[in-house]
């Protein structure tokens, strides 16, 4: 069972989805795009996002509002809030949660480390670190129930696993409130979340009960599955039905959400760029030379994608499930650091006006967060060895592919690592020369600033380690 006909007629997506020449011509727009912004000042894209967000979210709230109005809505919230037991002992069902909340709130990415570069000790990135993971939840429920990819889509959205806040957070000084970031961005990404899939199920129920009365809630889940591969189709085949039922009106309302979700896709596009730009400056790279090079490498590597659906399924599920890795490898960073002493000094000795973390921190990152982690890949491969008779076969979804490709990466990055700390020996003795040594906190009173390629001392440690 397929998208009704008069339904498909309407839509732009999923025809355009067998023609390679789109989904390539719009990468390379938004490689373009992300290059003017990386080159000509990401103020530009700051200042684009202050104005599309809110438009962003008032139409959100709208589409919300309004979808609750419409016949057979009641269907699909109660469907969308009524979970399949037997499913909680489905192994991908926990990582599929797992890594959509990586994916959404960023853990794992890397992308907080790359921030926090930016920001002084008032800025309170406990708090974020709150918020950011509750409001994406709440955003993340329009995911139609997969637990495991639940967890990695709010690492990736949240930057939880990826790194990302990591790169970030060498950018940021002491003013710069970690802990109210961590609490409030997950918790704003979360709520939207909520919203859009309450939209979403409403939409989609009204719609299909609508022409069919007779059809059932498994058939409606099945043409909701089969909207795209890879997730691709649910908000871009069902927003455009539901703002279709305005006119004229949906028409403006369709194309101002896709062009502020676009703005907002480039953002986080630039976030994660930046990350492997900052790699590279580090090691002596000049500035123009790593942003050319990370956008053709972000080009090389998602130009499969575009042209072949298959494989963005296959990248979506593995690179999706490697944030569970991703996450448990930045966990043992902190093992090796010392947990209480990162508590102590990482994070509520650097912050001027944050949010204390309970000792209760110590034993979630050195004990809960890895024995999930472990849990979850274990039982997942186990689980289909289990219930595959193939199971060694090579396939787009496999876990053997998965498994594959995770090897191969990991042993590039190990050995890229190797040759560089080689070749730079004195790379950790110059980067010590600015920023403030989480192995010396006395280096917190008095941080330098990196502006222009030159390194400045400053007294006051409000001021951020360095500038774009």
């Amino acid at each position: 069972m397929g998208i009704p006909a008069h339904i498909y007629a309407k839509l732009f997506y999923l025809p355009t989805q067998k023609q390679p020449q789109w989904p390539v011509t719009c990468q390379i727009a938004a490689i373009l795009l992300t290059g003017v912004f990386l080159f000509g000042g990401v103020k530009w894209i700051e200042r684009a996002n202050l104005v599309l967000v809110p438009i962003l979210l008032i139409i959100l709230i709208f589409t919300f509002g309004w979808s609750l109005t419409r016949p057979y809505s009641e269907v699909g919230i109660k469907f969308l809030f009524t979970p399949t037991w037997e499913s909680f002992a489905q192994p991908g069902l926990w990582i599929a949660a797992a890594s959509q909340n990586a994916f959404d709130t960023g853990a794992g990415l890397s992308v907080l480390f790359t921030y926090a570069t930016y920001m002084g000790r008032s800025a309170s990135i406990t708090k974020y670190s709150l918020f950011i993971p509750i409001m994406n939840n709440l955003v993340s429920f329009a995911q139609p129930g997969l637990w495991i990819a639940a967890a990695s889509q709010n690492a990736f959205d949240t930057g939880a696993g990826l790194s990302v806040l990591f790169t970030y957070a060498t950018y940021m000084g002491r003013s710069a409130s970690i802990t109210k970031y961590s609490l409030f961005i997950p918790i704003m990404n979360n709520l939207v979340s909520l919203y859009a899939s309450i939209a979403i199920f409403s939409t989609v129920f009204s719609t299909l009960i609508g022409e069919d009365g007779a059809i059932t809630r498994s058939a409606i889940l099945q043409i909701m599955q089969q909207s795209g591969p890879g997730s691709t189709g649910l908000t871009f085949t069902w927003i455009p039905v539901l703002f279709s039922n305005f006119g004229t009106l949906g028409r403006v309302l369709c194309a101002l959400f896709f062009l502020c979700l676009i703005f907002a896709g480039l953002s986080s596009l630039l976030a994660n760029i930046q990350v492997y730009i900052l790699a590279a400056k580090e090691i002596g790279v000049p500035h123009r030379i790593a942003v050319t090079s990370s956008l053709l490498a972000c080009f090389a590597v998602g130009l499969p994608s575009a042209i072949k659906l298959e494989i963005l399924e296959n990248q979506d599920n593995t690179w999706g499930y490697a944030l569970i890795v991703s996450g448990l490898i930045l966990t043992i960073l902190v093992v090796a650091y010392n947990p209480l002493r990162f508590l102590r000094v990482v994070i509520n000795g650097f912050g001027t006006s944050d949010w204390t973390v309970p000792v209760v921190w110590v034993a979630i990152i050195t004990v809960v967060v890895p024995g999930i982690c472990i849990l979850l890949i274990v039982w997942w491969i186990y689980d289909y060895v289990r219930d595959t008779e193939r199971w060694y076969d090579v396939t787009w979804t496999s876990a053997t592919s998965t498994l594959i490709e995770w090897l191969v990466v990991l042993t590039a990055i190990v050995i890229i690592n190797l040759v560089v700390v080689r070749v730079k020996r004195d790379l950790y003795v110059k980067t010590k020369r600015f920023g403030a040594d989480p192995y010396d906190p006395e280096t917190y009173t008095k941080e330098s600033v990196v502006v222009g390629g030159n390194i400045w001392a400053v007294g006051d440690s409000n001021y951020s380690v360095r500038t774009l």
